[in-house]
């Protein structure tokens, strides 16, 4: 992976999230750390009128939204951008699709930090 840009996030509209993820585990040895990319739900999760919670409108956009404000260091961003009735802890309607798929296991911690902080290391000679 040295060298090439690692995929942060993909937003299908009106569907998932992808979103790049570290596990930490405990091992016998101390702790292992897994990247991957996990799927979270792509809407938004809101109180119907009989209190039900229901899958509702998309909530891709407002999360682009979010990781350009935050990319950009905007001062005044309000994270909300969503209604009154939206559940703010998206697990409590299980996302059919929720997974996280693990490519990289035994890193260390000096590759997670690049991988997190979306830098590569340079390009060794060949």
């Amino acid at each position: 992976m040295d060298g090439f840009p690692l995929l942060q996030r993909l937003l299908i509209h009106n569907e998932a999230e992808i979103v790049g993820t570290v596990q930490v585990e405990r091992a016998e040895e101390g702790f292992v750390d897994h990247f991957g990319w996990s799927a979270l739900d792509g809407r938004f999760i809101r109180a119907s009128e009989d209190g039900s919670l229901i899958r509702d409108k998309d909530r891709t956009i407002a999360q682009l939204l979010a990781a350009l404000h935050i990319a950009v260091a905007e001062e005044n961003f309000n994270r909300f951008f969503s209604y009154q009735d939206e559940v703010r802890n998206q697990n409590v309607l299980p996302y059919k699709y929720a997974t996280m798929a693990r490519s990289w296991s035994n890193l260390d911690e000096a590759t997670v930090r690049r991988m997190i902080g979306r830098t590569v290391s340079p390009r060794q000679p060949s």
